[in-house]
């Protein structure tokens, strides 16, 4: 604080918050850091509290910015809230797995050190019981249609009897893991919305989308599956 203001009691020099934080105007990049910090703090405490749950001081105290600083730049929680949902999506879908071959997508998103915050915070969004639950999970089947209008680098998709459903259910299995994360973790041994969860899922996770799970069979004999199958590396049964 300047000797000015504090012998006119006014508080801390002008251009900056209570908390010390420079007072970023509307633009250039110093609001731009700012907002940074308050949309990754909200992540942060939305994911584990709920929107509800969360106070904006605390978002405020967390970003280290005052609490009028931030409604400067977001006018209020709900509105941040909303922008925390468009960011999170951008980033996984479009940063880290738009453009890019199945291989190097999901090593970019396991590669994110933010990971396990958003994944997080889409959790908790989509069972949130307001209308941001629903507007998160509609977001997920939005850009699920978008995803299925176009091929992967490398790949196509197969052709389907209704893309509109399809879209719900790969928006629906996109959540599984995340609704299921405390489960998962116990059974994989790993920490809940790590990147060594998905690790752990993803080979499978492209066989089953790639080559699916289950084929014609004319015979009606049941194969067997397993390390033991036919086709698998050692398997099949021996003569001897």
């Amino acid at each position: 604080m300047s000797e000015e203001n504090r012998a006119a009691g006014r508080g801390p020099d002008a251009g900056t918050s209570p908390a010390g934080i420079p007072a970023a105007g509307p633009s250039g990049a110093g609001a731009q850091d700012v907002r940074q910090r308050i949309l990754e703090a909200a992540i942060d405490l939305f994911g584990v509290r709920g929107v509800a749950g969360t106070p904006t001081r605390a978002i405020a105290e967390a970003a280290g910015v005052s609490t009028s600083l931030l409604l400067h730049h977001y006018i209020s929680k709900d509105s941040l809230a909303v922008d925390c949902e468009d960011y999170v999506v951008r980033t996984i879908l479009e940063e880290n797995l738009g453009g890019h071959g199945p291989a190097e997508a999901a090593a970019r998103l396991l590669d994110d050190p933010k990971l396990e915050s958003r994944l997080r915070f889409i959790a908790r969004q989509v069972t949130d019981g307001s209308r941001s639950g629903g507007r998160m999970f509609d977001r997920l089947v939005k850009e699920a249609k978008a995803g299925i209008s176009r091929d992967p680098a490398g790949m196509r998709w197969k052709a389907t009897s209704d893309p509109d459903v399809l879209a719900v259910v790969l928006a629906m299995h996109a959540m599984a893991p995340l609704l299921l994360a405390d489960h998962l973790a116990r059974h994989f041994g790993t920490v809940p919305y790590s990147a060594e969860t998905l690790r752990r899922m993803g080979p499978v996770l492209m066989e089953l989308y790639a080559n699916g799970i289950i084929e014609p069979n004319a015979g009606g004999a049941r194969q067997p599956s397993g390390p033991e199958a036919p086709g698998r590396p050692g398997g099949g049964r021996h003569a001897g």
